[in-house]
This record gives C-alpha cells, structure tokens and sequence, in this order.
C-alpha cells in the first residue's frame, strides 16, 4: 500500500507501506511527523505563520485520540474536517489513484524499491498544472 500526501504542485511526501503492515494510530502518527518535515522544508513561511492546512479522510487511524493529540500539539498545522457526504475517497485522490493504476497495470515487480522506485518515476511524469488540475476541478465538480 503506497500512502501518499499531495498538494497542487505535486507529492508532498509518499511512503509505501510493506506488506503485513497495518496502518494504525501509532504508524500514522509516526507518518504525519514526515510529513510535518517536508512542509517544513518546503513551505517553511505557511508553517510558520501557522496557515498549513491538512485534510485527511475519517478513518479510524486519523481519528483516534492519538492522532488528534499529534494534531493539537504539532505547530503551525491546522486539520480541516472531513467534506461532509465523502464516505470514501475524496475526488481529488480518485484521480491520483486511478492515474497511478493505469500507470501500474501490466507491470511486475520483483522487489520492493522496484515498487517505490515506480511510484516515484509516475509521480514526477506529472506536471505541476495535473496536480493543481485534480484539486481544482475535482473539488469543484463537488
């Protein structure tokens, strides 16, 4: 399973969970302190000013108690809710995994940097204006 954070200029950060693996509380939250880096590193201004917004899904990993005590006490992050009527995927990352899926089909892989070294090869064939493309017309079309 790869998990991946996006924004409108691209991958933010993406880390391919081997198999076996179970994404709980404990992992996410040890994921968000990666991602918490590479905004750091790549917008230092918005966290900063405390203006970084992160919306995720409602599944159990990001909200459990864990993960909303990780939220309150990181800084310059601020959690969006959840968009109302979005049981599963939101739009947005519909269009980021079905790409992907197209991308991969056919293709074997004999060892697991093969799997990420895949997965970092599609996302940098995508254009920044793709990115931006998916949040702004997929949300749009809400």
């Amino acid at each position: 399973m790869i998990c991946v954070w996006w924004d409108f200029e691209g991958i933010l950060y993406s880390e391919l969970v081997p198999n076996g693996c179970i994404i709980n509380a404990e992992l996410y939250c040890e994921q968000c302190d990666r991602v918490y880096d590479a905004l750091v590193e790549k917008y230092p201004s918005l966290v900063r000013q405390k203006c970084a917004l992160f919306q995720q899904d409602n599944a159990k990993p990001h909200t459990a108690k864990k993960t909303s005590n990780k939220f309150e006490e990181s800084d310059g992050l601020k959690v969006l809710p959840h968009p109302a009527h979005s049981p599963d995927v939101a739009p947005p990352d519909y269009g980021l995994l079905r790409s992907t899926q197209h991308f991969m089909k056919g293709r074997r892989f004999e060892s697991f940097d093969e799997v990420e070294e895949t997965c970092q090869e599609f996302f940098d064939s995508k254009p920044k204006e793709w990115y931006f493309d998916q949040i702004r017309r997929k949300l749009a079309d809400r």
